[in-house]
């Protein structure tokens, strides 16, 4: 036993003394409800104030940024205050979403908004799309019919 337990248990004697249990009330102890809304603090004890409400998750995540946000011809770029950024993908003109000229134009404009945002990167890029059931049906084919020369075909190929 320590000279600190000593101190705090006189009457225990030797190494295989132990502190004495919880002190138990002789007599009956009165049952006395609490109030609506306290806590299972002791009594006497005061409770610690309450935190400041923070507000959720959820909300923060909805509260929209005015750097980079905006409408990118069939993209809808979303800033939360989380950093993160949603980028939907949702031609309003196609049933379905297709990589051409246009939406890759488009594209190269969310990149340059994000970009000119000051050189702090986003926290994190969502890519959605706005169509169900699908994302991108793939590239326009009808680009294609277009092109004049195979040089032609491998720049773009190489743009986008």
């Amino acid at each position: 036993m320590s000279s600190e337990q000593r101190e705090l248990f006189p009457a225990a004697d030797g190494a295989n003394a132990t502190p004495p249990g919880p002190i138990v009330p002789e007599g009956p102890v009165p049952i006395v409800p609490a109030p609506v809304g306290a806590t299972s603090a002791p009594v006497g004890a005061t409770a610690a104030p309450a935190p400041a409400p923070r507000p959720s998750r959820a909300a923060a995540d909805h509260a929209p940024l005015s750097v980079g946000a905006g409408v990118y011809g069939p993209f809808r770029l979303d800033a939360r205050a989380s950093g993160v950024y949603v980028l939907t993908f949702d031609d309003p003109d196609r049933r379905v979403n297709l990589l051409d000229s246009k939406s890759l134009d488009s594209l190269r404009a969310v990149v340059a908004a994000l970009k000119a945002k000051g050189g702090v990167a986003p926290r994190a890029l969502l890519l959605v799309s706005g169509k169900e059931n699908q994302f991108i049906a793939g590239a326009d084919v009808n680009e294609f019919q277009r092109l004049e020369s195979p040089q032609e075909a491998e720049a773009k190929a190489k743009d986008a």
